[in-house]
């Protein structure tokens, strides 16, 4: 339902993947970087009296510079003043740098993300799944709060320029202020950040798989089957990546079965494609994707592949024994797991073709 009707908001799905897009141009560590910070608090020593000292000391400073054309005595009370502020505003310069080094980057970027939570905010949703979203959201709050952060690591930016950060740091103490105002946020709002960003997460997943029902219509949207029982079965289902005049269609079917299908054939008859194609669109369908099929079903269940076993000079591991351990824990998830498919391509082509009889017929009984 979520995919139907994200596909029928292509509009809205172009926009936020554009602001998500820019958005994500920044370091990718940036946002963890973020969270971290947030989670962490300042600890500013003074922070109460400085906050106190912030909000009445720029009236003092411009009215001892206003009265000063008037009165020169007061020129004294002003050039003090101005020190003190920027006395003041050294000796915090650790906590400042601290708080610069991890937000001061992201301010931008944090703009846009706000503007890609409004565009999920602002439009009205029919499938239960992308309402439940927006409902983990705080409706309308989301993209306001996160846009007030953006501004308040904007103004700590203007520090920058150096010629505009002292005259602002020498009258308003003004990058103490807006680390302040930061903390202040942090504590309001630090614990729905993560969530938040989730869930925005989770738009983005389904936008990219609303895309690939756009571009394919005509396949197939899969349904998952409830119930304990076991069901995987699909009619003129197809390799996606391979072009359609090209590909091969096929029906298969597995129906409240604990068994191993072993599909045989000569060389470059497509078996290894098959089960790449098996594979592939059981992903898809367990992620709400459209498959290359005219109809699928399938129920919950592991997906484990052994496919591509290769050595590995740095973990000193050959061939044989990647597949042996591959092995292991493919039976481990069939011991464990309720409903495990697995998905074998020629198993212990490492060895020998005795042992690699041997062995096969293991591990199928």
């Amino acid at each position: 339902q979520s995919v139907k009707e994200l596909s029928a908001k292509n509009s809205w799905k172009l926009e936020l993947q554009t602001l998500l897009l820019f958005a994500g141009i920044t370091d990718v560590n940036q946002l963890a970087k973020l969270f971290k910070y947030l989670a962490l608090p300042l600890d500013m020593p003074g922070e109460g009296w400085l906050k106190k000292y912030s909000t009445v000391i720029p009236y003092v400073v411009i009215g001892s510079i206003a009265l000063a054309f008037l009165f020169p005595t007061f020129k004294s009370l002003a050039i003090v003043v101005t020190l003190a502020n920027l006395a003041i505003v050294s000796l915090k310069a650790g906590y400042i740098k601290k708080a610069d080094l991890i937000a001061g980057k992201i301010g931008d970027t944090l703009a846009r993300y706000a503007k890609a939570f409004k565009k999920v905010e602002d439009e009205k949703w029919e499938s239960v799944y992308c309402a439940e979203l927006l409902g983990r959201l705080e409706q309308g709050h989301t993209s306001a709060q996160i846009n007030e952060l953006s501004q308040l690591i904007n103004k700590l930016n203007y520090h920058l320029n150096v010629i505009v950060g002292v005259m602002l740091n020498a009258i308003f103490l003004w990058d103490i202020k807006q680390v302040i105002a930061i903390e202040e946020w942090k504590r309001a709002n630090r614990q729905n950040l993560e969530a938040a960003f989730e869930v925005l997460a989770e738009f983005e997943a389904l936008v990219s798989i609303a895309g690939l029902h756009i571009n394919y219509p005509h396949w197939a949207i899969p349904q998952i089957a409830g119930g304990k029982g076991y069901t995987l079965a699909a009619k003129r289902i197809a390799h996606p990546l391979i072009p359609a005049g090209k590909r091969i269609e096929n029906d298969y079917e597995m129906e409240d079965a604990f068994k191993v299908d072993i599909i045989t054939g000569s060389n470059m008859a497509g078996k290894s494609t098959f089960l790449r194609t098996m594979g592939i669109n059981t992903v898809l369908a367990l992620c709400g994707a459209p498959v290359c099929a005219d109809e699928m079903q399938v129920s919950v269940i592991t997906i484990i592949s052994y496919m591509r076993i290769k050595d590995s000079l740095n973990e000193s591991t050959s061939t044989f024994k990647a597949e042996l351990d591959r092995l292991q824990m493919l039976l481990a998830a069939v011991e464990h797991e309720p409903k495990v498919f697995f998905l074998i391509d020629e198993m212990l082509r490492g060895t020998n073709s005795v042992d690699k009889y041997r062995g096969s017929k293991a591990v199928i009984e």
